[in-house]
């Protein structure tokens, strides 16, 4: 019985863990793209000659005007990507280009889901070797199947 109690806190421990480490890795790709829109916006401001101050009350009206995130209870965007592709292959394609997925994941899940919320991430699985891409099409890895 307190092993089994041990076990059972190891393995949230574990689980702890690996959340965090994500986390991390979330917080320094969300970082990058931070230090990325700094500089665009550095470049905006000189072209156009407005004060940084006037670009960003633009944005920020934008913004608020645009419909919320991701729905509450939806799996992970990634999660999304890879079931979307697994149907892909059910129905014989080797892949979905970004306008796809966005498509298949805005019927099933978000419906109002951009391409702008699923392509860069698209993008990282294939970079971090979590999916294949041939031109504009991603795919899953060779080893893993439609029934994975």
């Amino acid at each position: 019985m307190a092993n089994d109690s041990i076990n059972l806190i190891s393995a949230r421990r574990a689980q702890i863990d690996r959340e965090m480490a994500a986390l991390r890795q979330r917080e320094k790709v969300l970082q990058a793209e931070l230090a990325e829109l700094d500089q665009a916006e550095r470049v905006l401001v000189r072209l156009s000659g407005q004060s940084g101050l006037a670009i960003s009350a633009e944005v920020l009206s934008q913004d608020a005007e645009a419909p919320v995130g991701k729905p509450e209870g939806t799996p992970t965007v990634t999660k999304m990507i890879t079931i979307a592709l697994r149907e892909a292959l059910k129905l014989g394609l080797d892949g979905m280009e970004p306008k796809q997925l966005v498509e298949y994941i805005a019927q099933k899940w978000w419906p109002n889901v951009r391409t702008v919320d699923v392509g860069p991430i698209a993008w990282r699985m294939w970079k971090n070797g979590q999916l294949r891409k041939d031109g504009t099409i991603y795919m899953l890895p060779e080893n893993e199947t439609a029934d994975a």
